[in-house]
């Protein structure tokens, strides 16, 4: 390490003030910064706050309009109700499906014991000499 001399010192003490200086002037700008920082993050803070107010608001028209919306479902569903309870009540019950069952099963051709016309003829045949009425 080389000596320093009475002379280098006003030369060191220079340097270190113009350093200094250096320093003071970064520092200023660091703060300078930091308040710029500090304006912006009280602006958003505000623009966050009335935000939030309005948000709620908005919210709450929604809801507002969410149960109005509910109201005319339940209507309207009310109304599908009484329709269906309306169509229930014009359905066959147990005693019309009955009649038609029996009904069909009386022409049902394969059950039922049809007599054809000549069966007919010969069964008259026998005790009117044949001639149909």
């Amino acid at each position: 390490m080389p000596r320093i001399t009475e002379r280098d010192v006003p030369v060191i003490l220079n340097r270190f003030d113009r350093r200094m200086g250096d320093v003071e002037r970064r520092v200023r700008a660091l703060e300078d910064s930091v308040k710029a920082l500090e304006t912006n993050l009280d602006g958003l803070s505000e623009d966050l706050f009335d935000k939030d107010k309005t948000n709620k608001k908005a919210l709450d028209e929604i809801r507002k309009q969410g149960v109005d919306l509910t109201d005319k479902r339940l209507t309207e569903i009310e109304s599908q109700i009484k329709e269906v309870v309306r169509l229930i009540g014009m359905k066959a019950d147990k005693s019309d499906i009955v009649a038609v069952k029996e009904t069909m099963e009386m022409y049902d051709p394969i059950k039922s014991q049809f007599v054809t016309k000549g069966e007919i003829e010969r069964m008259l045949g026998k005790g009117s000499k044949g001639k149909l009425l």
